[in-house]
């Protein structure tokens, strides 16, 4: 798993990184989800695949370059799949 999300070797997890996560998920996430969708949107306009276009969403955030941002698409991602669980059961 290290591999695929191109993280070098294991480090502590960044000191305000659940504050930042709380403020996003529910501060920040009408604008958060602007971009998102907004992102999604466009892949799909140029592919015309739905499903492309949610994982180019997703991994915008989980691929990135920068470790804040990586961890923040984790963290949302893992809450998102978490929130999708409780519904469904």
């Amino acid at each position: 798993m290290i591999d695929l999300f191109g993280i070098a070797e294991p480090a502590p997890i960044f000191n305000v990184l659940p504050i930042l996560v709380a403020g996003i998920l529910f501060g920040l996430a009408m604008d958060y989800e602007v971009f998102l969708v907004s992102g999604m949107r466009e892949k799909y306009v140029h592919s015309g695949c739905p499903k492309d276009a949610i994982l180019h969403g997703i991994a915008s955030f989980i691929f990135a370059e920068d470790t804040i941002v990586k961890s923040m698409g984790l963290a949302s991602l893992k809450a998102r799949c978490l929130i999708i669980i409780e519904i469904k059961s």
